[in-house]
This record gives structure tokens, sequence and C-alpha cells, in this order.
């Protein structure tokens, strides 16, 4: 056999027996944390929102904290999703309450669309109401288009977003769409959009949650200084640590370079727009807990300036 080929052949074996080894423990994990849920505490905090605008990098940057020990899994996904395996299951995700104690810790996870429906919000209302609910934001564009590369590269939808745009032009134009993958792109498109008009989930949170929450903005994150990240140490009650950096994670692999100007997007930043001048007033509910409004990034701060009074 070939030197290179009896390469191939020793990593491919080397990665199956990996492979199997961490479904193995995987298995027994499971296993050991459904059994001791009763011994395992419940959720410190919440992520409740928003996917694509830095979740990972939030979880990244508290699981770096000492006064931190998150779910062993990102997003848990039981209010959401699965809400019928019930409380041990749930539970299994978390350390130990003993574990908390020595580390002198909180725990909690990350589920970014609770904030996107209603049932998954009344569900943490019910049964995690101590839980402290964060949502971090970032540019509403910027997001829709994240969020929809990243559908395109899970093989979800055929098109990108610039072809997803040119049909979006093209039915504005009044032709009429047959193809279904371009139709399920279409859709798509709308999806991601109307997941980023934040004004309304951030309102069905005021609704359906108790207590105040904390709102994050992904640009300033990483230059106001410090001042989100002492913001959110406070909010949780840890320590803020200096040298501590907020991590950049799982950055979208999409060209960043701005996209050719269209009716498509320009009625996509009108939508945003209306909805950035009403989350600017609401974000000043003495419900919300966020950075000072003259550190806002700009698509939020001149946002309460665009729209006239009744006009959302």
């Amino acid at each position: 056999m070939p030197e290179s080929l009896e390469k191939k052949r020793t990593a491919a074996v080397s990665l199956n027996r990996l492979r199997r080894t961490l479904a193995v423990r995987t298995r027994v994990r499971s296993v050991w944390t459904r059994v001791t849920y009763r011994s395992r505490a419940t959720p410190d905090f919440l992520c409740i929102g928003f996917y694509k605008a830095g979740t990972t990098s939030l979880y990244d940057y508290l699981n770096l904290h000492p006064n931190v020990i998150p779910s062993w899994k990102k997003e848990v996904n039981y209010y959401t999703g699965y809400y019928e395996r019930g409380e041990p299951w749930y539970r299994s995700h978390f350390p130990t309450r003993r574990a908390l104690r020595r580390a002198d810790a909180i725990t909690g996870e990350m589920t970014p669309g609770i904030c996107q429906r209603t049932d998954p919000l009344k569900r943490v209302r019910h049964d995690s109401p101590r839980a402290k609910l964060i949502l971090i934001v970032r540019d509403p564009f910027e997001r829709t288009r994240s969020l929809y590369e990243m559908w395109h590269r899970q093989g979800l939808m055929e098109h990108s977003f610039e072809q997803a745009l040119a049909l979006a032009d093209s039915v504005a134009g009044g032709a009429t769409l047959t193809d279904p993958s371009e139709i399920a792109s279409l859709e798509g498109l709308e999806a991601c959009t109307e997941t980023s008009l934040y004004a309304d989930h951030i309102q069905r949170t005021i609704d359906h949650s108790d207590g105040h929450f904390l709102v994050l903005f992904l640009e300033t994150v990483f230059s106001d200084g410090g001042e989100s990240l002492e913001k959110l140490s406070s909010f949780l009650s840890i320590p803020y640590i200096p040298t501590l950096s907020f991590p950049h994670s799982n950055r979208g692999g999409y060209r960043r370079e701005q996209v050719k100007e269209s009716a498509t997007i320009e009625s996509m930043h009108r939508r945003f727009d209306q909805s950035n001048a009403e989350l600017n007033r609401l974000l000043r509910s003495p419900r919300v807990i966020t950075t000072d409004p003259s550190a806002w990034p700009e698509w939020l701060a001149d946002a309460g300036d665009t729209i006239e009074p009744g006009s959302h």
C-alpha cells in the first residue's frame, strides 16, 4: 500500500476510534447526570436571544469566568423543543449544587430562541422564575444575513443571501416563482428578517417574564472599554475581571462586504428602522437593564429620530 494511502487509513482509523470513545463518554455522562439530577442545580441565568448575535461568544466568555460553571451543552433547547422530556432531563445538563458551592459559582445556559415565542417564555416563568434573563443583539441587517448564510451553509437554503435578495427583487417587480427551492429561499429570508425585528421579541419578554432582564449589544461589547462586561457581571452578581477578554467565537464564513442596494434592501431597512425606533423606546423601560444610551451602537442610537410618532 502506498505510504500516502496508509497514512490516510491510519488517520481514518484514529478518527473513528476517537468518535467511538467520545460517543461512549457522552452516553455514560448522560446516564450518570440523569441518575444524579436531584443533586444538580437549576439555572441562575438564561440567555434567551438571539441566534447569530454573539451567544456563543457570551457562552465562551462565561465559561472562562472562574465563578461560572455553565451547562455542559450551550443550547439545551429544553424550553423550546424538549420540554416533554421533563425536569430530570433538563437538570442533568447542569453541575451539582455541591460543585457550585465549592467554586463559589453560578450556572446557566443559552437557548437564543426562547424570546421568539410566548410558550417558552411562560415555561421559563413557571419553572425557572429565579433565573436572570439575558439577550444579546447586533445590527439587525447583519444578523439577518449571518443567520441566512448559516442556513445556506447547512443546506437548508439552496440560494445564497445575494441570490435570495435577487429573487425578492424579481417578485417585487411582478415575477411569479414556481420553483420550490426559490420559494423556500424567500421564505427563509423572511423568517430571518422577522426574527431580527427585536422590538417584537423584547416586548414579548417584558409581557411574559418577571423582574428585570439584561440587553447587551455585540458591537459595543468589544469596544466600550469593559462597560458591557461590567454591567453583565453586576447583573449576574459575579466579580468583573478586567483581564478576561470577550472572545469573538463562531464567526460566520460569509463575505462581509457591503451588498448591492436594491428595492428589497431598502424595504428591509425600513422594517428594521421602525423596529429599532420601538426598541430604542423599550430599552428605556425600568424593566430593562442595559448600557447607557450614549454608548448604544449607531443602528440603534439613531433610530429614535428616524420614525414619526405613531408610524410603527
